[in-house]
């Protein structure tokens, strides 16, 4: 990729890292353009996800499910359509993405410069045999940081043929991002580690993939889930 002239930078939470990061991309001529993608409608605040939780506590829609996700104004489809917007007004060199977040697949085919940052979550999530998935940052000896995944199946799909999933999916993820995404380890778990408010703790599963002893869990709805998903990531390979 040539000199970037122009930088889109996307993020959920201005994380300290931004401010660096702004700074030395001025110091190299390069222009900065900061897109805040936390916004979000009083129709996705108030209604969507107030009905949603409720839903989801009463066992009534599966936590993975949203009721309104087809709807323009849910948090998902409404920021995909600003990005878009901001892509088209703005023609970034690059598009670099700090905090991860869920963009609809026909943004990311809408923008043609090279993209960085959130996209190994969403595209393990949408491969057909996926259901949901969480993806953290753990070190690693040889690279410093490693990617790795932990994905819960589809009912249906066979777990028997493990090994040959799970080389299916970084096989995806390295042809839908670039082998600098392929995760260093998929992990199959049955739960993801989820408070009663619903939002996946990835510290834990950073915890777990740092092989560190786990954090405080004693506010997610199953604290026996790290166990299991500890478990799972020491029976499976690290990527060769």
């Amino acid at each position: 990729m040539m000199h970037p002239k122009r930088v889109l930078l996307v993020f959920q939470q201005r994380p300290p890292i931004m401010d660096y990061l702004e700074k030395s991309f001025n110091d190299l001529g390069i222009e900065v353009i900061k897109f805040y993608s936390n916004d979000n409608t009083w129709f996705d605040r108030y209604i969507i996800n107030r009905l949603n939780k409720q839903l989801h506590n009463l066992r009534i829609l599966p936590k993975t499910k949203n009721l309104f996700q087809n709807h323009p104004l849910a948090h998902r489809n409404y920021l995909s359509a600003k990005l878009r917007k901001a892509y088209e007004e703005t023609q970034p060199d690059l598009v670099l993405a700090i905090r991860g977040m869920d963009i609809g697949q026909d943004v990311l085919a809408h923008i043609s410069c090279p993209k960085l940052g959130w996209w190994v979550e969403p595209e393990t999530h949408i491969h057909e045999a996926v259901a949901e998935a969480a993806v953290v940052g753990a070190a690693d000896a040889m690279t410093g940081q490693g990617i790795v995944a932990f994905v819960i199946l589809r009912g249906g799909v066979e777990h028997a043929n493990g090994e040959e999933l799970i080389k299916e999916l970084k096989g995806h993820v390295a042809k839908e991002i670039g082998a600098i995404a392929r995760p260093r380890q998929i992990v199959v778990v049955a739960e993801l580690p989820n408070p009663r408010c619903g939002k996946i703790m990835r510290r834990l599963l950073k915890d777990v993939a740092e092989n560190r002893a786990v954090g405080d869990s004693t506010t997610l709805a199953d604290p026996n889930v790290m166990k299991l998903i500890s478990e799972g990531l020491k029976s499976t390979k690290d990527e060769d």
